[in-house]
């Protein structure tokens, strides 16, 4: 428990520094100077960091492992030769595909109607920096993590190449969201940058179900999602003046959604039996 905690807290302390210092080279002393929403969403992520930390990543490493367990001794698991056969290095890059191609659709289950409520949290940040990468509501982290541990366990592949492609994606997720303007040029077509990653956290109605890859931005190129226009996106978030800007509020807020979905018909049926 005791180790979690000072690994997350290293890794929040080098990432500020990283990320800090990249601001300030770009935008001089004001990025040193947040405004009142800009403190109001590192509050908001900074609950979620701590909320992650000590409740959703203990609980989600249980039912990650369990999911592996179950189908490898059900014998289930499809391509464990296929990989065992195959380079190290060649199964790290197959890792890192196969989980951002993976990633790239069940990102896209998550904009649809029923799943947003869960993923809104992620775009409520108005302030796009690396620290909203850990905005992610619990249940959002649990259907990640289910899908591709069932997904990369029934494909065999090997644990140290899982964990291995989760690095790659979490630290690149946090470069993605960072507040820099990195186009990367002609390999935009190949790789996300922050620049790209931006649109689709954009309000703007042209960018809506966009850019939904985290690495590789050819998926969305072979899909029909990319978009990049030559302009900087500016106004993030969420659109909709009804979603909540507290972190018990973006938590409460799903399970809100659907119980009015369930239960309004119900009590407009109610309602005129008694008229």
């Amino acid at each position: 428990m005791f180790e979690r905690l000072a690994a997350g807290i290293t890794e929040f302390i080098v990432l500020s520094i990283v990320f800090g210092s990249a601001a300030f080279l770009l935008h001089g002393w004001k990025s040193l100077i947040p405004d009142e929403r800009q403190k109001r969403n590192w509050r908001v992520n900074g609950s979620y960091f701590a909320f992650d930390l000590m409740v959703t990543a203990p609980l989600l490493l249980i039912v990650s492992v369990e999911i592996r367990t179950a189908i490898e001794e059900g014998g289930r698991s499809t391509g464990a030769s296929l990989f065992d056969s195959m380079p190290r290095w060649a199964v790290a890059i197959a890792a890192v595909m196969v989980s951002d191609f993976i990633g790239y659709w069940r990102h896209r289950l998550m904009h649809l109607a029923p799943l947003w409520p869960v993923h809104a949290a992620h775009h409520s940040d108005e302030d796009l920096t690396w620290f909203t990468l850990v905005r992610f509501h619990p249940i959002n982290r649990l259907i990640s993590v289910c899908l591709d541990a069932v997904i990369l366990s029934v494909l065999g592949m090997p644990v140290w190449a899982v964990i291995f492609s989760n690095r790659v994606r979490h630290y690149y997720g946090y470069m993605i969201h960072s507040d820099l303007n990195w186009r990367f040029g002609p390999l935009k077509y190949l790789f996300v940058s922050p620049f790209l990653h931006r649109w689709h956290h954009a309000t703007d109605e042209a960018a809506r179900g966009t850019n939904f890859a985290t690495v590789f931005s050819l998926y969305d190129v072979m899909f029909g999602t990319f978009y990049c226009p030559k302009h900087r996106a500016k106004d993030l978030g969420v659109n909709g003046p009804d979603y909540p800007t507290c972190f018990i509020g973006q938590l409460w807020y799903p399970f809100d959604h659907w119980g009015r979905l369930v239960f309004a018909p119900l009590i407009r049926g109610r309602r005129r039996e008694h008229l």
